[in-house]
């Protein structure tokens, strides 16, 4: 129902500022997972992410770059943001978090050197 959804986006951009790395993510992917595009929810989630990406688990840094790649939204500042905690933390990734954040940057045709070959170093090493 796109009043619910609509209703939905609202509350959230009205409470993104109150919301943990979790719901950040959460929100997003749900959103995705429907296929509903709402840039000014995205923008919202973005900018209210970013200051807490080095916080997110890595399921969460996965699930938010799927999202944004689901739906095919290439916010800048967000993946900007994004790349520097999987770089430090790619050693820890686990395989699945590690596809999904390749497959967001392989969907969003976004080039971000210092970050696939941090993915790449560790499926390399993941792989044996």
């Amino acid at each position: 129902d796109s009043h619910l959804l609509e209703a939905l986006a609202s509350s959230s951009m009205a409470y993104a500022a109150e919301f943990e790395c979790q719901g950040l993510a959460n929100t997003v992917w749900a959103f995705a997972t429907l296929a509903c595009l709402d840039l000014p929810l995205l923008d919202a989630v973005a900018e209210q992410a970013i200051p807490k990406l080095s916080e997110f688990s890595q399921q969460n840094l996965a699930n938010t770059a799927w999202a944004f790649a689901a739906i095919v939204v290439l916010n800048m500042p967000f993946m900007n943001a994004f790349s520097a905690p999987v770089v430090q933390r790619s050693p820890e990734l686990l395989p699945q978090s590690l596809a999904n954040m390749a497959w967001s940057v392989a969907r969003l045709a976004w080039q971000d050197t210092p970050l696939l070959e941090a993915v790449a170093a560790t499926a390399r090493e993941t792989i044996g």
